[in-house]
Formats: structure tokens, sequence, C-alpha cells
């Protein structure tokens, strides 16, 4: 009678790598079509969260937009304050204080005097426009043989006819665009009102936030180290602090950047007698946030409302931008901002271009310093991969 042998299965380390490997690729294909399939239901699921969580998101948020300025005032202004623990309470609290003054200061200045005098020159442009435009052919025309240096009148009428045939159709474009605008602002006037509470609950949790940050930032840290362990979660919180050393000096450095910029647009057009500068100048500013292209994307608009005044101010008016640009490329960028994302000009139009193209206008001002952060991360991991092959190999 035979016996039956079991044969012991050899246990091969190499193999269960491989295997492990693609299994969890397996089910991470699975997991990403089951998401792309549902991804109408999974955005639904984040909107409702987002709109729960809203609140929470609104205080971590500003917490974090005011948290240097908190600091600056601290250490820079109520430093007099004695050192012991009552005085160190007592200033962060009156430097929360003070920089919630500030901002709020400055958003009512904005609301009382700037949105409706921007809303009044909106409504203002719209209303020209239609006598604009007869003055704008009219000069056009009278000017013909000027520019061409042609006397002949089919020449000067084939121009005639072609201003007169695409002008009228740029400027009803313009209009309808203008037109849309104006609702606009006011639509995102009642948005805001309605998420009022949600603001005024973020300003109150972002005051705990700022008034307790450090026991929060240590909490997250045993957080990591528990569950992550001290080798990955001393990485993570490197990361961590390098990335929002860059976010805070590439936001704050843009911020006050474009806010000199729009300041020095303003009272430059009304040196200019400009018409519409505070319009022009808030244009200016907002877009100045994007790095590179948003200097070009305020001033089509811009040269374009003023145009339909004058061609010879909006010719001015470019000249003016052009200056005010280079002036701030060469001079004030480099001044507040300096090496503050560490990218060469091809990666920051690269990384304008890819996040603008999937999340728009945010995408266009988020991208720089996302990308930055990722590119950092790549270029350490390959450093440190290529001194272990040479380690190896030596």
């Amino acid at each position: 009678m035979e016996v039956l042998t079991i044969r012991r299965i050899e246990w091969n380390h190499k193999y269960f790598i491989i295997s492990f490997y693609a299994f969890l690729t397996i089910i991470s294909s699975i997991l990403f079509e089951k998401i792309l399939g549902n991804w109408s239901s999974i955005a639904l699921g984040f909107n409702k969260i987002t709109k729960i969580l809203a609140p929470i998101l609104y205080g971590i948020f500003i917490a974090y937009l005011l948290s240097p300025g908190v600091n600056w005032i601290e250490t820079k202004v109520l430093h007099t304050i004695r050192e012991k623990k009552q005085s160190s309470k007592l200033r962060r609290i009156l430097s929360i204080i003070v920089m919630y003054l500030i901002v709020i200061g400055f958003i009512s200045i904005m609301l009382i005097f700037g949105l409706p005098q921007i809303a009044s020159s909106i409504s203002d442009l719209i209303r020209r426009i239609p006598t604009e435009l007869t003055r704008l052919t009219e000069f056009l025309t009278q000017h013909l043989e000027h520019w061409t240096g042609s006397t002949e009148m089919s020449d000067l009428y084939f121009i005639e006819e072609f201003i007169n045939n695409n002008l009228p159709h740029l400027f009803n474009t313009s209009t309808n665009i203008l037109s849309d605008l104006v609702p606009a602002i006011y639509g995102f006037s009642k948005t805001l009102t309605s998420g009022l509470l949600n603001i005024v609950l973020g300003f109150v949790i972002s005051f705990y936030l700022l008034n307790d940050k450090e026991n929060f930032i240590e909490g997250l840290k045993k957080i990591l180290f528990a569950f992550l362990g001290p080798a990955i979660a001393k990485k993570i919180i490197s990361i961590g602090k390098e990335s929002n050393d860059m976010f805070l000096r590439f936001f704050v450095g843009k911020m006050i950047d474009s806010l000199i910029i729009g300041i020095l647009c303003f009272i430059g057009l009304q040196f200019m007698k400009m018409p519409y500068s505070l319009l022009i100048s808030f244009i200016i500013g907002i877009t100045n946030m994007i790095p590179y292209f948003g200097p070009f994307i305020g001033a089509i608009p811009a040269i374009a409302i003023v145009l339909i005044r004058s061609p010879i101010q909006a010719l001015g008016l470019a000249i003016f931008i052009f200056v005010l640009q280079q002036f701030d490329g060469i001079v004030l960028g480099p001044k507040i901002l300096g090496e503050s994302t560490g990218l060469s000009p091809f990666w920051v139009i690269f990384s304008i271009i890819i996040f603008g193209y999937l999340f728009g206008v945010l995408g266009m001002f988020l991208g720089v310093p996302i990308f930055a952060v990722l590119y950092t991360m790549l270029k350490r991991f390959v450093e440190r991969k290529n001194i272990e092959t040479k380690e190896k190999e030596l």
C-alpha cells in the first residue's frame, strides 16, 4: 500500500512580493473603474459633506491665512508685554483681535466704498457702449486715409465696411458679457449673505484654532507617530513644514504684491485721468494673483473698456500697464516673493496650464505652489535614489 506524501511548498519571498503588487494593481484598477462609473454620485456626496463641514473648513482656511499676521503682531508689535504665562495668553488674544479688526475693516471699506463704485462703473459702461461704439467707428473712418496712406476710395470703403460689419458684433458680445457681470456680482453678494452664518462660525472656529494652534499641531503629530511610526511620521512632518512655508510665502507674498500693484495702478490712472480707474485697477490687481498669465488676462478687458471711450487713451493705458508689469516682474515681485517656489519659468507655466485646465481659474492660482511641493518631493526622491545607486556601485 502506497503512502501519500504531502510535499511542502517552499516559501519564495520574491514571488510573494510580485503577487502582492499584482493583486494591488488589480484591486486599484477595479476601484478606479468603480470611481469613474459613479463619479457623479461621489461628487454629490462630497458636496454634501463639504456643506456640512463648511464652518469648520472656513475656520481652518481663515486661521491659515491669518496665522502669519497674528504671529507678526504678537512678536513685533505686542512683544513689550511681559513674558509670563498669563501675559503670553493675553498677547495672543490681543494679536488675534487686532488682526480681525484689520481684516474686517479692510473688507468693510471695500464693500462700502469699492463695490458700489465698481458696479456703477460697469452699469455706466454698458449704458455708454452704443454711443461710444458709433463715435469709435466715426473716429476710425475719419483716420483711415491717414493710417493706410491710401486715397483710393475703394480701399477706404473696404476697410470701413469691415469695421462697420465686425465692430458691432465685437462690442455686442462685450455688452452681453458686461451685462452678465453685474448680475454675477450681485449674485455673489447674495450668496455671500446667505453663507454669512458659515463665515461668522468660521471666524469663531478660527479664533480657537489660532489661540490654541500649538496644541492642535502637537495633537496631529502624536496621531501621526501613533499610527504611522516615527520614521514615516517624521518625513510627513518635514514635508508638511516645508509645504506650509512654501504656500505661505507664495500666498501672502502674491497678495501683498497684487495689492501694491492695484494701488499703484489706481494712482497712475487717476493721474492720467483715465475713465473707470477703480474698475480697471480692481481687474489688474485681482488678475495679477495669477503668475505670468495674470497681467495679460487683466490687460485685455482693461484696454477694451477704455478703447470704447478713446483709442488714444487705450494706447496710453496699454503702455502704462506694460510699464507697471515690467516694474512688478523686475523690481517689486522679486523683492516680495523672492524664490518662493524654486521653480523655473517653464515649470511655472506648465503648472498653470495643467491645473488651469483641470480646475479653472482657481487651479491657475493654486497650481504653482502645489506643483512646487510635488516637484521638490520628486527631486529629492530622485537625488536620494541616485546617491544610493552610486554607493552600491562603489
